[in-house]
């Protein structure tokens, strides 16, 4: 052993050509553990240049820059499956096109093969025709053709037309569609929105979910009706006027939900209804600063003018905790001197 070293480190390497590299000067690194070893700067036919340990170049370990990737041969083509035959892989990872005796060619998972896929399909027993047949309240009237395994049904009760999975039919678990079932129903269920505002006034109430619960419910003594605590108590008395783009609304800030002191309005109105709002009283008419505002089509500023106009001194601004008004502008100062 000791000899083919000695011949090994005796090879003359520059001035020869190992595959594509030609060494041209020769250097020392230090390798890992500490100790000096050969290397050669290469020039390669690409014109790239390398540098590499000399028994690398003399075992012929390293016969390019990188330049010439190998040829990788996927050890699974060819391969039998049953009826199926590993043509060549796909780009996605461990996925083959595979080639089936009936003449098909199928995209196949590497598992699936493994698992016990042995055909593309030809050798399953036909599908049940079921194109006219009736299951529960559904009508099957045609098969989908933008989709597969969907079929174009039609309800008996309403009529309503609607496109479902074939294993839904088979399996008769689709009895009716949602319009029937929701006319059954007397109460709505806990995904609606109704019975999401029910159970979010009872937490405002008990002090759960948040801080602003505890200090502006729940510290306060903001309570509901007992007979509330059922929600179809709840939905019994506020059913009337409800509609999916109205809030619960209290008609006293200060009283409790109540069904005499709760009514339906929209998000709008509920702001203008907040304890910290300015209140504006002229003419014997008490409204939110911004209603007034939207009356006149103008600023807060410009609000005295409008009032002294139309009701002369018989307007009264409250302020909330809303509204900033420093600084007061002058006329607004002088308004209210006037007074």
């Amino acid at each position: 052993m000791e000899k083919v070293k000695e011949c090994k480190e005796r090879v003359k390497v520059l001035g020869k050509k190992f595959g594509k590299l030609t060494p041209y000067e020769k250097t020392h690194k230090r390798c890992k553990t500490g100790k000096s070893e050969i290397y050669y700067k290469c020039y390669c036919d690409c014109g790239n240049e390398i540098t590499v340990p000399k028994r690398a170049l003399i075992e012929g370990k390293k016969k390019n820059c990188g330049c010439v990737k190998p040829i990788k041969i996927d050890k699974h083509i060819g391969e039998r499956f049953g009826k199926l035959v590993i043509v060549k892989p796909i780009e996605r990872n461990y996925r083959y096109l595979c080639r089936c005796d009936c003449g098909n060619e199928i995209d196949v998972c590497l598992s699936s093969l493994r698992n016990g896929k042995r055909d593309c399909g030809c050798d399953a027993p036909p599908k049940p025709d079921i194109v006219g047949q009736v299951r529960g309240n559904w009508k099957i009237v045609s098969k989908d053709e933008s989709t597969q395994n969907r079929y174009i049904c039609k309800c008996l009760k309403c009529g309503e037309v609607k496109s479902i999975h074939r294993q839904g039919l088979y399996e008769n678990t689709l009895s009716a569609c949602k319009t029937c079932n929701d006319k059954k129903r007397k109460y709505p269920t806990a995904r609606s929105r109704i019975y999401h505002t029910w159970a979010r006034m009872k937490n405002r109430c008990n002090g759960i979910g948040s801080v602003n619960a505890i200090r502006y419910y729940a510290n306060r003594g903001i309570k509901y009706q007992p007979s509330w605590e059922d929600f179809k108590n709840f939905y019994d008395d506020m059913k009337d006027g409800y509609a999916d783009d109205l809030q619960l609304d209290r008609i006293n800030p200060d009283g409790d939900y109540t069904k005499e002191n709760c009514r339906w309005i929209t998000a709008k109105e509920n702001c203008r209804n907040r304890r910290d709002n300015s209140i504006v009283t002229a003419g014997g008419e008490s409204h939110a600063l911004a209603w007034w505002l939207e009356k006149y089509n103008t600023s807060k500023w410009s609000l005295p003018k409008h009032l002294k106009n139309d009701y002369g001194n018989d307007w009264e601004i409250k302020k909330g905790h809303r509204h900033n008004w420093l600084p007061t502008p002058r006329y607004y100062i002088c308004a209210q001197e006037e007074k």
